[in-house]
């Protein structure tokens, strides 16, 4: 997710009018990358040729990912913008399959192609291979024998999960949105109010302009203690990063030098350990719907080996992520 891995760094504080302009400044210059990027990776993985035999797909799937992350960074903000612009880029490429398929199927090594199940598309043939090259009848006989089809209903499935993904964010990151974020951003009079906006519920006790549910489920208040363990939120000052002063109150001492600022200033930069409205808590409640709703589908699986399984198998992704944010904190 291009957006997300740019505007993370950046919008580690709670969301205010600043985070959105910054959200759409970024996804104004990211769309150009983005047209780029489909063609960049066929040419890595099978080289120039080979892309420019697919280049309808390659120029649908980036315009269309680019068109709705601009739209979607612009005038809703950046939770979803990259989820939503994959889904749409997706379907059209979908949509495209539908109409026009390429001549020749690129294999990995060890696969072998399977016998086309109708007569090959020639263009200006004539006969059954005329028919086959309209493109209806291309997408209708366009199987090779072997294939496996899904059905309309497996397919909707599929996408349900994304579906899913979505609403659950959504519902996660409401009281960030504009329609419920208050005007100004974060006005308590305007923005929508606890217990509807879950957003402020998952963070409550948290500090600064997000004051729509000050005091934390667990723990002191944050005004009186800034460093004792807090829930669901806890945002404090790490060990060596700070002084206390004569109130025992945490004071940073990392301080911003010159030409950043004027003249030398404390430099609060408080870590944050949000347990349950971070994006990784999100998509692990979107797991945890999506199981739900396979189980009632009459799917029979283990959560806790297919979770076992994925950490297993994106350990070195998890560490690299990790090591990543890291590094932005500290850089911050």
């Amino acid at each position: 997710m291009t957006l997300g891995g740019l505007v993370g760094p950046i919008l580690h504080k709670d969301v205010t009018q600043t985070t959105l302009a910054l959200s759409a400044m970024v996804g104004r210059q990211l769309p150009v990358f983005s047209v780029i990027i489909p063609a960049y990776l066929i040419v890595v993985l099978a080289g120039w040729r080979r892309m420019r035999e697919i280049l309808p797909a390659v120029l649908v799937t980036g315009i269309s990912f680019a068109i709705v992350q601009f739209l979607v960074s612009n005038f809703v903000g950046p939770q979803l913008t990259d989820i939503i612009a994959a889904l749409v880029s997706m379907g059209c490429l979908a949509v495209l399959l539908r109409f026009w398929r390429p001549k020749s199927v690129w294999l990995f090594a060890g696969e072998t192609a399977a016998a086309p199940a109708g007569p090959r598309r020639i263009m200006g043939s004539s006969g059954p291979a005329r028919r086959a090259d309209l493109p209806g009848q291309a997408a209708a006989t366009a199987g090779r024998a072997g294939e496996v089809v899904d059905s309309p209903a497996h397919i909707a499935r599929a996408y349900g999960m994304y579906v899913v993904l979505v609403v659950v964010i959504l519902i996660g990151q409401m009281g960030n949105l504009p329609f419920w974020s208050g005007h100004p951003v974060n006005d308590p009079k305007t923005a929508l109010h606890t217990p509807a906006n879950v957003t402020a519920d998952l963070n409550c006790g948290a500090p600064g302009p997000f004051k729509l549910c000050p005091q934390p489920w667990f723990g002191p208040d944050p005004a009186k203690d800034r460093q004792a363990f807090k829930f669901p939120v806890w945002n404090f000052f790490w060990p060596g990063t700070y002084d206390t002063n004569a109130k025992g109150a945490p004071v940073s001492n990392v301080f911003q030098e010159k030409p950043i600022v004027t003249k030398e200033t404390a430099y609060q930069n408080p870590f944050k350990w949000d347990f349950l409205a971070a994006a990784g808590s999100l998509v692990l409640y979107a797991d945890i719907v999506a199981f739900l709703l396979m189980l009632i589908m009459g799917r029979r699986l283990n959560f806790f080996v297919v979770y076992a399984k994925t950490v297993r198998q994106l350990a070195l992704p998890i560490l690299t992520i990790a090591f990543i944010l890291a590094i932005a904190y500290v850089m911050n």
